[in-house]
């Protein structure tokens, strides 16, 4: 080892005499330059020394803490040379995501079955040799060793396990290292099949960077996707109306606080006018409704001491809606609070009350026919059209300090008689879409989305972002009128959707009759295969199928989105062969590898 310690030592001494010699011929700043020069020579040494010393020591450098990297220090550009190093990965790494034309996850492609070019700039399309394609499960989603690599990660978030998705591999040739926008296109020789990723990057100086979205402008979107954008334009052009979006269509995030509502009186005016055409004496009917809201004393107790000595104002947004969902009448206000001392020992105990006065336009008989100033929404029943009043409303409250934003809702007519008898077993339904963790393995998984206001159909959740998953084992959301959201997740009471998947187990071959109630569009599908559709905006009905199943494991996919209010409901019954009819649970048909899982015996068959 010594004599090892010593060869390594004997250029070092060699190149220090070396210096010695020069240094004398130098002026100080030249002689100041080769000093710095032997420092970084002595330190490369004793790096090399010290590496040998590790090599013949065992593991025990490799498992000590990382040092700190140094901190920079100012000097001239005398000091020493500059390098610049100059690299990029050889590796591009794509994940990628396949769908079919229901939007179902294609689990079978093949390497042969994918192509993939690489553009730069406006040069031509150049394709690329995959160097590996594999299947990504949850476990290999969540692995650390791609990082040697350009990553183009997923391109829409999901939060529940991935299938159908894939990890594409390619490398580049020298030259596709060129600096300048990489556009990236992968296709597929199999018909009607979807394919995500993202499609390209950027490499400057050699060095690869994020890309944005709008450096690709040429990619296709989807409608639903030209929608969102449309909306978020508006939204950034007009920031003053966002409490009235947020009150008339339901585009919450999530809320701080609730607030209650409640309505108080109505009064109702007949007078006789003038008509200003002959003079002739008209009644007009007026309608003035007045409303009370309550922000709780719990959310001025929260407000850190800063907030709760400053004064206090209270923006909100009241609107209504007629039967279809449409928003109908709107109002906006402010009423200030926290003037006093004794204002703030108010509304810490017992919170802010406030009313508002709402006055209907006036409308005017005409014969038998009543017409109104602003002429309400029409509704067609029995072939005769009637117009529509206030069915529900909401209202958004939101403080102008804190930004803190609260909601509450209030149903202002009855439903009406439920048309179905509902075979539910009583206590099983829910107003709830699913809890933030799973209580079991058989739990399914939904990614919930926020929709664009005035989705007409079920949107291809794949081309959109999940917010967050929620986890059930059954569905039983009974029609009802729907002030709860998701809790944790978003408050929306309309425009959002749930995408479901999960499996199940069959024991017993046959005939399984499912049935869906759903307000508004849904589909069912087992096993990729597309079961009950009633894909529409919709009041609550029922739609029916009787699949053949055989014994062993299956998936189920539960699509669902709700669009305008008033109603909610997503109900799925199940009734298997020779048994009756019951809310469908995956906890009772616990699939072959795992019996123990499920929850009990199915009943006997029936009589």
């Amino acid at each position: 080892m010594a004599k090892a310690f010593k060869l390594l030592l004997s250029p070092f001494a060699e190149a220090m005499r070396t210096f010695a010699d020069l240094s004398t011929r130098y002026q100080h700043r030249q002689r100041q330059s080769l000093i710095v020069l032997a420092r970084s020579l002595t330190m490369f040494f004793l790096a090399g020394w010290a590496l040998c010393f590790a090599q013949e020591s065992g593991q025990e450098i490799r498992q000590s803490v990382p040092a700190l990297p140094p901190q920079p220090t100012p000097q001239s550009e005398a000091a020493g040379p500059s390098f610049t190093f100059k690299t990029v990965s050889s590796i591009v790494v794509v994940d990628l995501v396949a769908r079919d034309k229901e939007d179902n996850p294609v689990r079978d492609l093949t390497s042969s079955e994918v192509r993939i070019s690489e553009k730069i700039d406006d040069s031509s399309p150049a394709p690329e040799k995959i160097a590996s394609f594999e299947p990504v499960t949850e476990a290999t989603r969540q692995r650390a060793t791609r990082t040697g690599g350009i990553v183009l990660g997923w391109l829409h978030k999901s939060s529940c396990p991935l299938t159908g998705a894939y990890e594409l591999s390619y490398y580049l040739s020298p030259e596709s290292r060129k600096d300048g926008l990489h556009r990236i296109l992968v296709t597929s020789s199999r018909p009607g099949l979807r394919l995500f990723f993202r499609p390209g990057y950027r490499i400057e100086a050699e060095k690869p960077v994020g890309v944005s979205a709008a450096e690709l402008t040429d990619k296709k979107t989807s409608p639903q996707l030209q929608e969102q954008q449309r909306v978020q334009t508006e939204r950034e052009r007009h920031p003053e109306l966002e409490l009235a979006r947020m009150a008339c269509y339901d585009a919450l995030d999530l809320t701080s606080f609730d607030v209650n509502i409640r309505k108080v009186k109505t009064l109702a005016f007949a007078d006789q006018v003038k008509s200003k055409t002959d003079n002739t004496k008209q009644e007009v009917r007026t309608r003035q409704d007045t409303y009370e809201f309550v922000v709780p004393p719990s959310y001025f107790s929260s407000l850190p001491a800063v907030e709760r000595s400053h004064p206090t104002q209270l923006d909100f947004s009241f609107c209504t809606f007629d039967s279809s969902g449409h928003p109908f009448r709107h109002f906006d206000g402010t009423v200030e609070a926290r003037t006093t001392s004794t204002d703030n020992e108010s509304l810490t105990d017992h919170g802010l009350t406030h009313r508002i006065t709402v006055e209907a336009p006036p409308c005017r008989m005409l014969g038998r026919r009543l017409q109104c100033d602003s002429q309400p929404n029409m509704m067609e029943i029995s072939g005769q059209w009637f117009p529509q009043f206030d069915l529900s409303a909401r209202l958004i409250v939101r403080d102008r300090n804190t930004g803190a934003i609260g909601s509450g809702e209030i149903l202002l007519a009855d439903l009406g008689p439920d048309p179905f008898h509902s075979p539910i077993p009583e206590g099983q339904t829910t107003d709830s879409f699913g809890t933030l963790n799973p209580t079991t393995a058989l739990a399914m998984c939904g990614d919930v989305y926020q929709l664009a206001p005035w989705t007409t159909n079920l949107p291809l959740f794949s081309e959109l972002d999940a917010v967050a998953p929620v986890y059930t084992t059954s569905l039983g959301v009974y029609s009802r009128f729907f002030t709860a959201g998701i809790p944790h997740i978003t408050s929306r009471t309309e425009w959002f959707g749930v995408n479901y998947q999960g499996r199940f187990g069959v024991d017993k071959p046959g005939k399984y009759e499912f049935n869906l109630l759903s307000d508004d569009g849904a589909k069912v599908y087992i096993d990729d295969k597309l079961i009950v559709s009633d894909d529409t905006l919709h009041s609550p009905q029922r739609s029916r199928s009787k699949p053949q199943l055989s014994t062993g494991a299956h998936s189920i996919r539960v699509s669902y989105f709700q669009g305008p209010r008033t109603e909610v409901a997503l109900v799925l019954l199940v009734k298997p062969p020779g048994r009756g009819w019951r809310l469908f649970d995956t906890r009772d048909f616990a699939t072959p590898e795992e019996p123990a899982l499920q929850r009990k015996k199915l009943s006997l068959p029936e009589r």
